[in-house]
């Protein structure tokens, strides 16, 4: 069955280790879209840190996946649709915020709530994620912020990697039933609510354009990308994913910094049709 849907990841996958975009990929994608194939991209980042990679590709008019599937909106531009949004438990957050004040006062917690970033201080792991993203956070109380009520898509918890890990495993044994937690990076920690996920992500948007998951392709590079290529038509792994992704997945495709990603798209998707 040809490919009608294409859910792809952003970091490690699209973006070079350099964060560029190839000129082969731009080219690719216009022929994906002029075959009337529906191309969005599925990242933890928020919407307005993917709004400038979908202008360069072309894809403005194609869904954003944001926050693994905690936001979705119709496309980039002003004014989409907002197709999905679920925001976290506000109990279970300040729970794991209390937590970070007390015990864990090295890590860097961020919160974003649909356009909006927010951080605990401007230390050195906030610089290096707005200078990642290009975006600047807002400094704020966020305890305060969940307190009064604010809207929280996602929680991300940035460190050295044995400190965030040593949290997650703190937090693990909580049993905050309305969170699912997970690294993105081994010193990236990401939680929303539980029914947040690629996977799922992928399951509304070929719900919502009424295609079958057979005529689905996803394509990622981490931990947080094998499901939804687990139940693609056609699962892609970047050849620069960890072994186990790799292995879960149907194909394996070169690395982010070999085009892997046009190489997926001409292979599996163009030379098919």
């Amino acid at each position: 069955m040809a490919i009608q849907l294409i859910v792809s990841d952003i970091d490690g996958t699209i973006l070079d280790d350099q964060h560029r975009i190839s000129s082969r990929l731009v080219k690719t994608l216009e022929n994906v879209k002029a075959r009337g194939i529906v191309f969005a991209l599925a990242s933890a980042r928020p919407p307005m840190g993917m709004t400038e990679i979908s202008k360069s590709l072309g894809v403005s008019h194609h869904p954003l996946v944001a926050y693994n599937g905690a936001l979705i909106q119709s496309s980039a531009l002003e004014g989409s649709e907002l197709m999905a949004s679920h925001c976290l438990a506000s109990d279970d957050l300040l729970i794991l915020l209390e937590y970070l004040e007390k015990d864990f006062k090295e890590l860097s917690p961020q919160l974003y709530s649909h356009n909006h970033w927010y951080a605990k201080k401007w230390d050195r792991w906030t610089k290096e994620e707005a200078d990642i993203t290009g975006l600047t956070p807002e400094i704020a109380d966020l305890i305060d912020l969940v307190r009064q009520g604010q809207d929280i898509h996602k929680l991300l918890i940035i460190g050295e990697a044995t400190e965030v890990q040593a949290f997650l495993q703190v937090a693990q044994g909580l049993n905050l039933s309305s969170l699912v937690m997970g690294l993105s990076k081994e010193n990236y920690l990401e939680v929303t609510d539980k029914v947040v996920s690629k996977e799922q992500a992928l399951r509304d948007l070929a719900q919502h354009f009424h295609i079958d998951l057979e005529q689905t392709m996803a394509i990622g590079d981490n931990f947080n990308d094998l499901p939804m290529l687990k139940i693609a038509g056609c699962g892609v792994a970047m050849g620069n994913a960890p072994d186990e992704v790799k292995e879960g997945a149907a194909h394996v495709t070169s690395s982010h910094k070999e085009d892997g990603v046009a190489q997926a798209l001409e292979k599996y998707v163009l030379a098919k049709m």
